[in-house]
């Protein structure tokens, strides 16, 4: 049966409704770790100098959406609104656009939020990419306006060639989009010309690009800023291109199903869910630790303590939270043994020079007292970003430890950093007003504590290899009051005289 503009209507309203809160409680309650990563790697802030530098390269406008979006992720409730919100746009921008192709509706178009979900699950991926193909078909639908051939021709080209400029290689979708309306169903003269003028002008505009801008080529021909890591573009993104195609298949072939339109929206959302449950599961062991560490960012330690009794530490990143989460509890020296345990790796992870795995070691330094090594990781975990973002959460701790250690110049130009964002910006002004007064920085309960329990006597120090057992040993012997620094230094002790008993392989923690 046909339907009529207002039962469209309605059926789009009650479909995208139900999505959206289907996306947000996955948000929520499953995914708010990941999206807390993402934001702590990439700090959004409202200065013309650093807007300007996202618009000076290819994706530009992508590039701000997602990072707008992006910066709600600091906290659960508004990451789960924001990034369900920019999903749900983006399924309407891929329905509206198939409805224009082939006049009918489909539910394969749930795809596309599906498979967004999946491509997020990739640690390197970026919002900007959903932003990308939203504006793309957006770009598309816009150009559809266009009733006469030459006023369609101009468009097609001016979008090809600021269209790269604007969303990147995500532009490639918009020229295919609108080179099968003029195939199948303007066919204006000329309409074969005018397609490869278009696909030229397009990839014209990425090798002059790659001439002119520091970037390889293949970063030009797969997006800037799509991923935090551009070595290799994964499959997902070449299946998210496909998508809008393969719903106008679905919707033309649809009519042979004999289906009402309830039971196909309510098969794509089944079909949907499916995919999401399935990569979710295969992911359990990454949102595990991105969980913890989005608890341990929070201080609620009861609740990272929570997870690893529920599911065991998956990783040996989670085991160092459980392990520093145990130890702000009290816990730590009488249920260790509970868990399986890496011997003292499970203590102190290992660095291996990128942003992951420098902020457990930087969290469980500064919690121990240990300001200088924990200063240093935290830059590590700013500078080793792929992208060469900067981090607010690396910032901020870097920010507190120069507080800490009375280094207010320091303190300050961090903070002056951190003022120009949103979320940042209430714990900057107070951090900046604890400069001006400094006294009440020994009234705060945590930077009162951390400067009482802080090395107060000189040792000699090794640049080239760092000895966490010394270091430890120092903060326990210098600070009766550093409780944690002393349950550190037992379990230390204990685990390493015991390392075989004790560690257990790393496939039992996995």
């Amino acid at each position: 049966m046909k339907l009529g503009w207002r039962e469209k209507k309605n059926q789009t309203v009650v479909v995208s409704s139900i999505l959206y809160a289907g996306l947000f409680v996955y948000f929520y309650y499953f995914f708010f770790g990941h999206l807390q990563f993402l934001e702590q790697y990439q700090l959004m802030i409202y200065t013309p100098e650093y807007i300007g530098d996202m618009f000076s390269r290819p994706g530009g406008l992508s590039d701000f959406i997602g990072r707008f979006f992006t910066q709600f992720c600091y906290a659960r409730l508004t990451g789960a609104l924001a990034i369900a919100l920019l999903l749900t746009i983006n399924f309407l921008s891929t329905l509206y656009t198939t409805q224009r192709l082939t006049g009918r509706e489909s539910c394969a178009t749930l795809l596309m939020p599906a498979c967004m979900i999946v491509f997020l699950m990739n640690e390197y991926a970026q919002v900007s990419f959903i932003a990308a193909i939203t504006l793309a078909e957006a770009l598309y639908l816009f150009l559809t306006l266009a009733k006469k051939s030459s006023w369609y021709y101009a468009l097609l080209i001016l979008f090809s060639g600021i269209g790269y400029w604007l969303i990147g290689p995500a532009d490639i979708l918009f020229i295919t989009l609108a080179i099968t309306e003029l195939l199948f169903i303007r066919k204006y003269n000329n309409r074969f010309i005018f397609s490869a003028i278009a696909i030229a002008v397009h990839f014209g505009a990425a090798v002059t690009v790659y001439r002119l801008l520091p970037y390889r080529l293949h970063t030009m021909l797969t997006g800037v800023d799509y991923l935090r890591y551009s070595a290799e573009t994964p499959l997902i993104m070449w299946i998210i291109y496909l998508i809008p195609f393969v719903a106008c298949t679905h919707a033309i072939y649809r009519k042979r199903l004999k289906i009402t339109w309830q039971w196909d929206w309510l098969i794509g959302l089944a079909v949907s869910s499916c995919i999401v449950t399935i990569l979710h599961r295969e992911s359990s062991t990454s949102e595990q630790f991105k969980q913890m560490d989005y608890w341990v960012r929070c201080g609620r330690w009861d609740k990272v303590i929570r997870i690893g009794e529920k599911e065991g530490p998956r990783s040996q990143l989670a085991l160092v939270y459980l392990n520093l989460a145990l130890g702000m509890e009290g816990q730590l020296t009488n249920r260790y043994p509970q868990f399986p345990q890496l011997g003292t790796r499970g203590l102190l992870n290992d660095w291996k020079r990128d942003c992951i795995s420098a902020l457990p070691l930087a969290e469980v330094m500064y919690r121990v007292g240990n300001m200088n090594t924990a200063l240093r990781y935290s830059m590590e975990a700013m500078e080793a970003n792929s992208d060469m973002e900067k981090s607010g959460r690396a910032l901020e701790r870097m920010a507190e430890i120069n507080l800490i250690n009375r280094d207010y110049a320091v303190a300050r130009k961090y903070c002056m950093i951190l003022r120009q964002s949103i979320f940042y910006r209430d714990k900057a002004e107070k951090m900046l007003a604890m400069i001006k007064k400094p006294e009440l920085i020994d009234q705060h309960p945590e930077y009162g504590y951390m400067r009482k329990v802080r090395y107060n006597e000189d040792f000699i120090f090794n640049k080239y290899k760092f000895h966490p057992e010394e270091a430890l040993k120092h903060l326990a012997m210098q600070n009766p009051e550093n409780r944690l620094a002393r349950d550190y230094y037992i379990v230390w002790q204990e685990m390493a005289r015991n390392e075989n008993r004790v560690c257990v392989d790393d496939e039992q923690v996995r």
